[in-house]
């Protein structure tokens, strides 16, 4: 028995020796958009905010698991890149603005690099990676007429038509995948910048990805606003509004669009109001050892 004993500590050992903990937290900053109609390049113009809040379990100094909620926005207008899109009959994309907010929840685990502890202030500085899943909520608009028009309800590429798919959803999935640092600026305290991709399992965060219906078949199936927003080349151009064939190429069906947030975080350490229970901080214990 005193063996089986002594074998169950040995093995809790690196869990007892290990921070574990709460944290809750914000997070502000920026967000922007990868997806059919951006470039390499990020216009400055089309950065937009975030902001949110999260509560972090500190399982081990080195991992940890991220539940996290919060609101963004990401837009992008083809006016403001310097990429010459060509007019032809293989890509008609320019033109075409949208922004959309995106209301996400995830949850995420993370790897501290250097092991992570404010407890005593023990390990204060650690870099980090990060995986998860989450699941949001968008709803592409484009601006028409000094108005913010939702683009999925109108079919811009002919969904909900005879012959063509369903309006796509406005609920997704992505993937969450980035890096990050954190400070512990005291044992209750930390600061961290974040920096993180979502891939997400949709190719309408922008309301485009497959070809143009024709302006006349849309406006049969769809109405006129559909094909007003569908195709604005003609504003472009300052002509009449442009009509090509059905099928003509409008994004790329291909890939998904991304989403990426650049984040400033501040969090507490739930180590001194009882909720963590068997250990408290500045060597004060609840019953138990101060190293534990």
């Amino acid at each position: 028995m005193k063996k089986f004993l002594l074998a169950i500590t040995l093995l809790s050992f690196p869990f007892l020796s290990s921070a574990q903990f709460w944290e809750g937290g914000f997070y502000g900053g920026i967000s922007y958009y990868n997806g059919d109609m951006s470039t390499r390049a990020i216009p400055y113009q089309d950065l937009q905010p975030t902001i949110g809040g999260f509560l972090r379990y500190n399982m081990r100094d080195e991992l940890s698991f991220r539940f996290s909620g919060g609101w963004a926005r990401v837009a992008y207008d083809m006016a403001n890149t310097d990429t010459d899109y060509e007019y032809s009959d293989q890509f008609l994309l320019h033109n075409l603005s949208f922004r959309t907010d995106i209301v996400e929840v995830g949850a995420m685990a993370e790897w501290n690099i250097f092991g992570f502890d404010p407890y005593n202030l023990r390990k204060i500085f650690t870099p980090y990676l990060f995986a998860g899943v989450s699941a949001f909520y968008f709803n592409p608009k484009a601006e028409y007429n000094n108005e913010w028009v939702p683009l999925q309800p109108l079919g811009t590429e002919g969904q909900g038509m005879d012959g063509f798919a369903a309006k796509y959803s406005r609920v997704s999935l992505a993937i969450p995948v980035g890096i990050g640092v954190k400070f512990a600026v005291n044992d209750l305290w930390n600061i961290g910048l974040d920096w993180g991709v979502r891939a997400t399992f949709t190719d309408y965060l922008d309301d485009a990805s497959g070809t143009y219906v024709s302006r006349p078949e849309l406006i049969a199936g769809n109405g006129e606003l559909a094909a007003n927003l569908a195709n604005r080349m003609g504003e472009y151009l300052g002509s009449e509004p442009v009509v090509v064939p059905t099928g003509t190429r409008r994004g790329n069906p291909t890939t998904n669009d991304f989403y990426t947030f650049l984040t400033i975080t501040a969090s507490y350490n739930f180590m001194d109001n009882g909720l963590v229970g068997f250990r408290r901080r500045n060597g004060r214990s609840n019953g138990c050892p101060n190293n534990f």
